[in-house]
């Protein structure tokens, strides 16, 4: 019998294929991940995932490797930051059976049955949630203490934020919250795993994340997303979104990161030489309890956005302790509006979810898949359906342009797909007797595992006949995919 082959193809300047070189692979064809001279006994790959210019893998005997590119510590490898062209082994994780690796753009989470869930690589935005105060970058394995007795089931990686499913089925996220992405119910980031309340008693069976946007699948087959919906990659009607005010349209919704001299807790807030720089996304339910208290409208709104909606006791105590600084802010001249015809864009830019919302066309959804800006899903009768950012042909539909809600894939009507992934700019789908299909950009040979140039419509993927398509992680600006053989019998798609 043939010896099962782990494949990988796209951008490999960083080595983040695996192969051994740092050539690029296009298709046709597919390169081979280097052989793991370290571990002879490994017959096959359980899982597979990729980050910015990084990827890690999990073998049928639970050991962790990783490759690619080591600058921020993704490759957990402690002070050794040389680049790996080939599958290396996590020596902080032996003993460890790991059940699942994810990567996110310069971080890697990895969990385990018997001990919890472990994270390493750039803490930028506390996007490993084990990161201590101000410290940037983690260069091995470490224990994230707010899940450590916990069984984690699934772990999916965003850009900055990571999210995990434990077995008691609760749904926590932790990282850059900028967009709302984490779905805590306002804008501010964690360091450290929150449960999201809006999911108890919700069956959720698998979490996506993508550039600054979110999803849950349910055992019902109900979706639920959140974060950003400016190109529709949440799949909502306009009333399920909350419109972020555009009263200072310059303002950046990007996060922070941590340094040295600011933790997290004090990003973002107010500067007191300059209280009319504060952009202002107070809540208006908050708003109204503070008008209740005697507040005024001015000062009620300074202090929620400064405290990031948190609560009403909190914005009361940063009145107090901040006397006469929403009166300053109100008198600060305002930035100019955008131009009339601009507005519209602008507004539809900043429509986000801040909790975990349904998306009320969606049903039977079986599998979702997040990409850096769009979203795609499979159901049970084997449709496609995708909405979101579409500019580059990655939601499958033969047009370059944006779906605002869920919309089915018409050239897969009759293909039977079972499984979906998606990369930063593409898409795969897996169809029952074994074929797959991709879409989307192809600029590094990625948006199919052997498909020589780009489509906007799904084309079949030539080459070795595959059988299962698990997992998909959207990051950075460039992609690659990995997959097993037909004679393991599955592929595991994780692209960029």
């Amino acid at each position: 019998m043939e010896r099962p082959k782990l494949l990988a193809s796209g951008c490999n300047d960083q080595g983040q294929l695996g192969n051994g070189t740092i050539l690029e692979v296009e298709g046709p064809g597919a390169s081979e991940v280097g052989a793991v001279s370290e571990s002879p006994s490994v017959v096959h790959w359980r899982q597979v995932s990729t980050g910015g210019c990084h990827s890690a893998g999990v073998a049928g005997d639970g050991e962790c490797f990783t490759w690619g590119l080591a600058d921020r510590g993704q490759l957990g490898h402690g002070d050794d930051v040389t680049n790996k062209p080939v599958p290396e082994r996590v020596k902080a994780l032996d003993g460890q059976f790991i059940d699942g690796v994810a990567c996110g753009f310069e971080h890697t989470v990895a969990f385990s049955n018997k001990k919890g869930l472990y994270a390493w690589g750039s803490n930028e935005f506390g996007q490993t949630g084990a990161g201590k105060e101000g410290e940037l970058e983690i260069s091995k394995p470490r224990l994230v203490t707010g899940l450590s007795s916990v069984h984690v089931l699934q772990v999916a990686c965003g850009f900055y934020h990571t999210l995990c499913i434990t077995a008691s089925v609760e749904v926590y996220a932790w990282g850059q919250g900028s967009r709302g992405q984490l779905g805590l119910g306002d804008f501010s980031g964690k360091p450290s795993p929150a449960l999201l309340q809006s999911l108890w008693c919700t069956p959720v069976v698998q979490v996506a994340a993508g550039e600054t946007h979110s999803a849950a699948l349910t055992a019902t087959g109900h979706l639920f997303t959140w974060g950003s919906g400016k190109y529709g990659q949440l799949g909502l009607p306009e009333g399920h979104m909350t419109s972020i005010p555009i009263s200072h349209p310059e303002q950046s919704m990007e996060a922070e990161p941590l340094s040295r001299d600011a933790p997290m807790d004090d990003v973002g807030m107010p500067d007191e030489r300059n209280p009319g720089a504060h952009a202002r996304m107070a809540d208006p339910r908050l708003v109204h309890l503070l008008l209740g208290l005697g507040i005024s409208r001015e000062a009620a709104e300074f202090a929620c956005a400064a405290t990031g909606n948190a609560s009403p006791e909190l914005a009361v105590e940063f009145i107090y302790s901040h006397p006469g600084m929403a009166e300053r802010a109100a008198a600060a001249p305002a930035p100019q509006q955008p131009p009339r015809e601009s507005r519209e864009e602008l507004w539809r830019s900043q429509r986000v979810a801040l909790v975990p919302t349904r998306v009320p066309s969606v049903a039977q959804a079986v599998r979702v898949a997040t990409g850096a800006n769009h979203t795609v899903l499979c159901t049970r009768d084997g449709r496609v359906v995708s909405f979101g950012e579409g500019g580059r042909g990655q939601l499958g539909h033969g047009e370059a342009q944006p779906e605002r809600t869920p919309r089915v894939v018409a050239a897969l009507l009759e293909r039977g797909v079972r499984a979906v992934a998606a990369g930063r700019e593409h898409s795969l789908y897996l169809t029952e007797d074994g074929r797959v299909f991709g879409s989307g950009s192809n600029e590094w040979g990625d948006s199919s595992l052997f498909l020589a140039g780009g489509a906007r419509l799904p084309p079949r993927a030539e080459g070795a006949r595959l059988s299962q398509l698990q997992g998909a992680l959207a990051r950075a600006r460039e992609g690659s995919v990995a997959a097993l053989t037909q004679q393991v019998g599955e592929i595991f798609a994780s692209a960029t």
